[in-house]
């Protein structure tokens, strides 16, 4: 038999604490909790208070969303004693097979529940239930209320104040289990559940208050300038790790329990980690100190070229210390990244780390620049080089030929493996340092077909288009416009387009141009389909990306003043190629 133990408080609410042991028909349910709850405090009328079980099958499975038949007795004096009330209810398990019902509101028996004497004697809670809804009951359990429910003899006894007491009195009390004691620390109703465990009811409080925090355990000494923070992972809101004091720490992700924080030799710091969601915030917060460094390293910087800027940060450093070297570069010149042992570093001109060893590093300057380059982009640092950018008429190009892949040799044609691939001229990685690679025409564009692609140009650059490459050539020419008809024609076009887009050397047979508008084309040549090469030192052979049913439309520079638009090339020649800002 089960017994129920409870504690009232104020009229307002009783408390049952089940006591142990089996059910007398192990098929039906599992009574985990009574709840007597007292007209002020739920609203009921008179003399009712709450019950409610989960169902469960032979098994022991939960019974969710079950229609059910409860039959409530009250006995007196004994287990076997006479029933002085009993009543029906038809009830149903909601989605988590919990079973509520109202004692003293069911379809009565016999008796009358408004006479009963809470007060006087014994009394006993006897229930069974009909899960087949046919009026057959099978008993249940009957389990003895060892206190009077205060709530329901409030008209028969007088009343008692429930204890104020603080959060200290309160944990040095030595509690009775289901003792009810308000707490004026938290302004909280305390209730003792026995081994120490108090339940707490907060009123209208906000819930799910968050996860308490934990910062973990403080770290003292620790060895080196990094170590693992190890908050606890929020049940109940978000995490973020804050710095509260200490110089120069960093953490890596402030939103992980587990980040890496990063400190200095010999600095002790305060950290706090915070859990918050919309009840409030939880912190707690450990300290961590890392060991003096007894190394000294030393900084080294340069510039390259040293004409191109200044660099500084340079040092003895005691180990562990965080330390910022910055680089400046010079009137036209620009700063292009640090690089160490030739690797590069950092592309920030400050680049701040701890240091635990000597180092020498290199700050890079691309220069000097005298030609106007695209807005915010002087340059495009792209697969280890570095490409200038020009600004011609509202235009922005690159301008070098691209010299990007993996060479391979002439006799081969270009495959999509995956790898960008690129032929040098006679098969010479050093004409390719010069020129810029030739490429096929599929190669160019990664195996696209559609006009305006990125191809193999950097991102936020793409090939240009046969329009693009009209619109330069009219901003460039002295007679011929953009916009004017010669554009459309094939062959070769314009009045010194040609001149004023080529290089000032590098061309045979009197063929340098003026180099205008700082384009700088190049006489790279053709790698013919068949695998040979071809007119380097007089011809520039440049791709659009648009095509004329299986030929495509390219661009050639030669000894003349001219440019040359035709629209029978073959793809797989290859051509020097040139990007554009999109």
């Amino acid at each position: 038999m089960k017994k129920f133990i409870y504690q009232c408080i104020n009229n307002a609410m009783c408390y049952f604490l089940l006591t142990a042991n089996k059910m007398t028909k192990k098929h039906l349910l599992v009574l985990l909790l009574i709840i007597i709850v007292a007209n002020s405090a739920m609203g009921q009328s008179p003399g009712l208070f709450s019950y409610q079980f989960v169902l469960r099958d032979q098994s022991g499975n939960v019974l969710p969303n079950q229609q059910v038949g409860a039959q409530i007795c009250i006995l007196k004096d004994t287990p076997e004693g006479e029933s002085i009330y009993c009543e029906n209810h038809n009830i149903a398990s909601n989605p988590f097979g919990v079973a509520r019902l109202l004692v003293g509101s069911g379809d009565v028996i016999s008796g009358n529940f408004n006479n009963i004497h809470w007060g006087e004697g014994s009394f006993y809670l006897q229930s069974s239930v009909d899960l087949a809804g046919i009026g057959n009951f099978t008993l249940v359990e009957t389990s003895e209320l060892l206190s009077v429910p205060y709530a329901l003899q409030t008209s028969r006894t007088s009343k008692t104040n429930t204890p104020m007491l603080t959060q200290e009195d309160i944990d040095n009390l030595e509690a009775r289990i289901g003792e009810a004691d308000f707490n004026t620390t938290s302004n909280c109703l305390n209730i003792y559940m026995g081994n120490g465990a108090w339940w707490e009811l907060c009123g209208e409080e906000c819930t799910p208050q968050p996860t308490s925090a934990n910062a973990g355990p403080d770290q003292p000494q620790v060895a080196g300038v990094q170590t693992n923070l190890a908050g606890n992972i929020p049940v109940f809101g978000e995490g973020e790790w804050s710095i509260l004091s200490g110089n120069g720490g960093s953490i890596a992700q402030a939103d992980n329990p587990a980040s890496i924080f990063f400190g200095q030799a010999g600095v002790s710091y305060q950290l706090e980690w915070g859990i918050s969601n919309a009840c409030g915030t939880s912190a707690d917060q450990v300290m961590i100190t890392f060991q003096p460094a007894t190394n000294l390293f030393t900084i080294t910087t340069l510039a390259d070229p040293p004409e191109g800027g200044n660099t500084s940060g340079d040092g003895t450093y005691i180990e562990g210390t965080q330390v910022t070297v910055t680089a400046g570069a010079n009137d036209n010149w620009v700063f292009v990244n640090w690089k160490e042992d030739g690797n590069i570093v950092s592309s920030d001109m400050s680049y701040t780390f701890n240091i635990l060893s000597d180092r020498e590093l290199t700050a890079i300057f691309h220069g000097p620049i005298s030609w106007p380059t695209c807005t915010g982009i002087p340059i495009v640092y792209y697969e280890e080089q570095v490409y200038n950018t020009i600004l011609i008429g509202n235009q922005c190009w690159l301008r070098e030929n691209l010299n990007v892949g993996i060479r391979i040799i002439s006799s081969q044609n270009m495959t999509n493996n995956g790898q960008i691939e690129k032929y040098c001229y006679n098969n010479l990685d050093s004409n390719c340092d010069i020129y810029g690679g030739l490429y096929q025409w599929d190669e160019m564009m990664l195996y696209s077909t559609s006009a305006g692609s990125q191809g193999i140009c950097p991102e936020g650059w793409h090939i240009p288009t046969d329009d693009e490459w009209k619109s330069l050539e009219g901003t460039v020419d002295s007679q011929y416009p953009v916009g004017d008809p010669i554009w459309n024609g094939t062959g070769g076009r314009g009045f010194d387009a040609g001149k004023n887009l080529k290089s000032i050397s590098g061309w045979s047979s009197n063929g340098n141009g003026i180099d205008l508008y700082w384009f700088t084309g190049l006489p790279g040549g053709l790698r013919w389909g068949s695998g040979g090469f071809i007119f380097q030192g007089e011809v520039g052979y440049f791709q659009t990306s648009n095509t004329l049913g299986v030929n495509i439309i390219d661009r050639t520079l030669g000894v003349g003043n001219e440019i040359y638009r035709w629209n029978q090339g073959v793809k797989s020649e290859g051509r020097s190629v040139r990007c554009m800002k999109d």
